[in-house]
This record gives C-alpha cells, sequence and structure tokens, in this order.
C-alpha cells in the first residue's frame, strides 16, 4: 500500500461538483470548512511511497487504473492530504490525478480508501 484513508466528512458540494467537473478534491482532516464543503475530507495519513501511473486506486467497492499524476500530487498528499482526482479525463493542472473510468456515484463515510 501506498496511501490509505476513511473518509471522514463529504462535503454538500461534492456530488454537483463531481457531476459538473469529472473530478473531486481530497483533503486531510483539519482543513478550512469552506475547503470541506467541497472536498472529501479524510483521516490523516503517511504517504508510504510516490503514486505514480499504472497504480491502482480502491475506493469502497470501486477500483480505478490511475493513468495519469500532477508533478505536485505525491507532495501535496504529504504536507496537505490533497489532491483533485479526475475521472476519465486528462491531468490538467499539477495537483491532479487521473484516473479511468467514470465517477463514482456516491461517498459514503467510513469509506475505505486505498493506492497502490
Amino acid at each position: 500500500m501506498k496511501y490509505t484513508f476513511e473518509v471522514i466528512s463529504v462535503g454538500e458540494n461534492v456530488l454537483n461538483f463531481v457531476k459538473t467537473n469529472n473530478s473531486v478534491n481530497i483533503f486531510d482532516e483539519g482543513c478550512s470548512e469552506g475547503l470541506a464543503a467541497m472536498s472529501i475530507v479524510h483521516t490523516k495519513n503517511k504517504l508510504m511511497a510516490d503514486i505514480t501511473a499504472g497504480d491502482t486506486l480502491e475506493w469502497g467497492a470501486y477500483k480505478f487504473k490511475i493513468v495519469d499524476i500532477g508533478n505536485a500530487v505525491n507532495d501535496n498528499i504529504k504536507e496537505l492530504g490533497h489532491c483533485t482526482i479526475v475521472f476519465n479525463g486528462k491531468v490538467n493542472l499539477p495537483g491532479q490525478m487521473a484516473v479511468e473510468g467514470m465517477y463514482i456515484p456516491h461517498f459514503r463515510i467510513g469509506e475505505a480508501v486505498s493506492i497502490y
């Protein structure tokens, strides 16, 4: 495992954001209320190894192949537990991670997420 966490909260704007932008933001617990409203907030954990294209993102019952990763993702995760996961798209910004597949239709508090 390179990185694991558990979902603590799902911001009120997350589903609208993911449907509109095909992406979701994640942040460590303790982020600002403004960020939390538009993000998945999760438990803090240590990044055990750099995330790279070809890795797998497992979110609850869903698995996605990571196809591209921005050059700031690993540092952002180490410092803030943050990145933007882009579903079925391309990386356009340094803090984005692109995965194959459609977005998750729901997010649940307590869900386990792993990258390996």
